[in-house]
């Protein structure tokens, strides 16, 4: 079950990469349209508010994935420890390995979105650009025995550490964009660039 999941986690990952990328160039687009547009103002004549006595029950609302996973990519740049309670019983750690970079930056939104359509709980962290961070944050991941661990290694040979780690504890481990010259890694998630 926890293989199927997995699965459906990478393909999922996948699509949202795929999609987040592409929303990126349609974003340019439409900036350029607007831009070129005339500014038309419209004026509404001020009406006084009316009190409102009753109250109003919460609506529930569905989770906006985009909007949620730039949120938290946001709190991540700023350093937090992002974490996420989904709708399963699956958690996966998402460590990437710079926030600051707009291409890790768009690829984090996308992993973001494709764990918070299906459910998936998550945990993730920036490393900044640190091996060590990063290392430091496999071993927490596994100590909080995540059922899964997705990350971009900022160091092919010095993060294979990490994989075996990952590894001997029994949790999968997904690589994104480059993968570790040792250990044993479940998917390699790439793009065409």
């Amino acid at each position: 079950m926890k293989k199927i999941l997995l699965w459906l986690l990478v393909l999922t990952m996948c699509v949202s990469m795929v999609a987040c990328f592409s929303l990126a160039g349609c974003k340019a687009k439409a900036v350029a349209e607007e831009e070129a547009a005339p500014a038309v103002e419209e004026v509404e004549e001020e009406t006084p508010a009316e009190e409102v006595t009753e109250e109003v029950a919460p609506i529930e609302e569905e989770v906006d994935p985009i909007a949620l996973a730039l949120e938290f990519a946001e709190r991540a740049i700023e350093g937090e420890a992002v974490e996420y309670t989904g709708t399963t019983d699956f958690t996966v750690g998402v460590i990437m390995p710079q926030l600051d970079n707009d291409g890790w930056f768009g690829m984090y939104i996308g992993v973001l979105m494709g764990v918070i359509k299906t459910g998936v709980n998550f945990v993730t962290l920036d490393a900044r650009n640190n091996v060590d961070n990063q290392l430091a944050m496999i071993e927490d991941l596994i100590t909080r025995k995540v059922d899964a661990i997705v990350f971009v290694p900022v160091d092919s040979a010095a993060l294979s550490v990490g994989v075996i780690k990952a590894n001997e504890a029994g949790i999968p481990v997904v690589t994104m964009d480059r993968s570790t010259e040792s250990g044993e890694v479940l998917a390699l998630v790439e793009s065409n660039n």
